[in-house]
C-alpha cells in the first residue's frame, strides 16, 4: 500500500497537474580550467539574453565587468562601453542577473577564480 501511496503523490505532483509549467533544472558542471570556465559562463549568459531584433542590422556591442563574490555569485555589473543604445545594454544586464551566479566555478583552485573570475569583462555582440 506505501508503495501505491508514493506512486499517487508522484503521478499528481508531476503528472497531473492542471498548470502547465515548463520546469528549468540548470546543471552545474564543474570546470578546472580556465577556457572551459568562460566557455560555460558565456554559454550560461547566452542562453538567458534576448537579443533586441534590431541588434544585429545596428552592429551593436556592449561590455560589462561583471563582479562574483566568494559564493560565485554576481554581486555588481558594470557598463564598461555601452552600445548607445539603452534597450541592448538592458538586455545584456537582464541577462547577467538572470544567470545570477557560476557555481561551475566551485572547482577551481582560489588563485585560480581570483586571477580569473574575481571580475571579468563580457562582450556582448549580435552575431
Amino acid at each position: 500500500m506505501r508503495l501505491s501511496i508514493v506512486s499517487f503523490l508522484v503521478l499528481f505532483m508531476f503528472g497531473c497537474s492542471t498548470l502547465e509549467r515548463p520546469v528549468y533544472i540548470r546543471s552545474y558542471p564543474k570546470c578546472i580550467d580556465v577556457d572551459t570556465c568562460f566557455n560555460i559562463i558565456r554559454a550560461v549568459i547566452e542562453s538567458k539574453w534576448h537579443i533586441p531584433e534590431s541588434a544585429a542590422e545596428k552592429g551593436l556591442q556592449a561590455k560589462l565587468r561583471v563582479h562574483l563574490g566568494d559564493d560565485k555569485e554576481v554581486i555588481k555589473i558594470v557598463v564598461v562601453e555601452s552600445s548607445g543604445d539603452l534597450e541592448f545594454d538592458q538586455t545584456a544586464l537582464d541577462s547577467i542577473q538572470l544567470a545570477k551566479d557560476f557555481r561551475e566555478l566551485d572547482g577551481l583552485s582560489k588563485e585560480m577564480f581570483e586571477t580569473n573570475f574575481r571580475k571579468f569583462i563580457m562582450v556582448f555582440k549580435p552575431d
